[in-house]
């Protein structure tokens, strides 16, 4: 069964990496999926085949900063194989392949920076990755003009929080992390997640934040 689906690989890579004048857009977005699908027959292959889609993605940021339009679609279904990947395949997670999806958290398209929150929160959730110091930008996720992703963060750092012994420590270490928005989002962090005792260490932090934000 392995060999029968692996044959179809050098055909899926080919029309993935094709230029979209070449193929219909519906016909490579479905190529996308069915790459991954292929490469979860072996971690090798995922390695080999990774780097095609993460081309797309790639393209995709080009082509937004070019002004050019861009198939949102297909980038979306490239960022789930990558995430699929990183499940499955675990040796990939230490490699550049999630800092991919963390850019993407910026995107101006809400379609991506969508597939973008859904995909992180999901991989954090299911202890694929592992709570660093870049989850502190999924916080602008609460901001976001587009109220899916805000509630879908606001879901996920609720448990994130409850399962932190002290709420006050993990919000201060959060934001020991933020270099924009500091301001607004302490003040819904504290709204949302802070206990009603302060502890000191917080109080001194804020104290200092708010003095350096006024600079």
């Amino acid at each position: 069964t392995t060999g029968c689906w692996a044959r179809f690989v050098p055909l899926l890579s080919r029309l993935v990496s094709a230029a979209d004048a070449d193929v219909p857009a519906i016909v490579k977005r479905a190529a996308v999926l069915s790459l991954g699908k292929c490469m979860l027959l072996s971690p090798s292959l995922a390695g080999q085949q990774l780097p095609t889609l993460m081309a797309i993605v790639d393209l995709h940021q080009h082509q937004q900063q070019q002004a050019h339009d861009t198939d949102a679609q297909l980038v979306c279904n490239a960022m789930v194989v990558v995430a699929d990947m990183l499940q499955f395949v675990p040796i990939l997670v230490g490699q550049q392949y999630p800092q991919h999806l963390f850019a993407r958290l910026e995107d101006a398209c809400v379609p991506v920076r969508r597939t973008a929150y859904g995909l992180l929160t999901r991989l954090i959730g299911g202890h694929v990755l592992k709570l660093d110091d870049r989850l502190h930008r999924l916080l602008a996720g609460l901001l976001d003009a587009d109220t899916h992703i805000a509630l879908l963060c606001r879901s996920f750092f609720e448990a994130h929080m409850c399962q932190q012994k002290n709420r006050n420590k993990a919000i201060y270490q959060l934001f020991c992390g933020l270099r924009h928005k500091r301001l607004e989002l302490l003040r819904l962090l504290l709204e949302l997640f802070a206990d009603s005792s302060t502890d000191d260490e917080l109080g001194g932090w804020l104290l200092d934040a708010l003095h350096d934000d006024t600079q």
